[in-house]
């Protein structure tokens, strides 16, 4: 397996950008979409869970070491 790139197929479906990286700290931009939302009109919970994991996973992937790896 190979480390994340700025590219992840999953990150640009769901529209997130990769702002800033370092050491234990991203910053993601995603614009929120008419697809993004649920019946209440506000942002659906899977989509606020897709993007915490992806800017916790972009975190602590700066910490690891190139032989280490986070699922």
């Amino acid at each position: 397996m190979t480390r994340k790139s700025k590219n992840q197929t999953f990150d640009k479906y769901i529209g997130i950008k990769n702002l800033k990286r370092k050491k234990g700290y991203c910053e993601l931009k995603v614009k929120l979409q008419p697809h993004h939302l649920n019946y209440g009109g506000i942002a659906h919970g899977g989509f606020i869970s897709a993007v915490f994991d992806v800017v916790l996973a972009e975190s602590i992937h700066t910490l690891l070491s190139k032989d280490e790896w986070c699922l």
